[in-house]
């Protein structure tokens, strides 16, 4: 059994793009099925359609070395430099708006609404550049080949 497996596994690694590329189309039919049936509604079948191939050819050059550094770049300064804008900008927006001592306390409503979207922008750059550096420092190795 275990000898099957792993062959199985071998040619999965192997012929992996072939594979995923089955589950996108399969997943694919089966989202639009689902929303003429009426059971999900129309933004799964559209964020499946859209997002998934987007995913797959990144997946499929990040695997390839000729294109292993701009890969990195894209994972670490926009997915990682993305989820780490959250905190410092829930961080930023309780020290300017929330708190009862912060200095947009006492403003409209109106310009708190304005003012805590906008915080993300600054956030976001700054996370952004902190993993731009990161990753210059590490030369964008991948973290599997630190």
């Amino acid at each position: 059994m275990k000898e099957k497996l792993k062959a199985y596994l071998k040619a999965f690694e192997k012929n992996w793009l072939w594979f995923t590329i089955g589950a996108y189309v399969s997943s694919t039919i089966i989202f639009w099925g689902f929303y003429f049936l009426e059971f999900i509604n129309l933004l799964i079948p559209i964020l499946n359609t859209v997002i998934s191939p987007i995913g797959i050819g990144l997946s499929y050059y990040g695997r390839q070395p000729k294109y292993e550094k701009t890969i990195t770049k894209i994972v670490l300064i926009g997915c990682f430099g993305y989820v780490l804008s959250v905190p410092v900008w829930l961080i930023i927006a309780y020290l300017l708006i929330v708190a009862p001592w912060a200095p947009f306390y006492d403003s409209s409503a109106l310009l708190k609404n304005l003012l805590l979207p906008l915080l993300m922008i600054p956030s976001y750059g700054f996370t952004a550049y902190l993993m731009y550096r990161v990753g210059k420092n590490r030369d964008w190795k991948r973290p599997s080949t630190y």
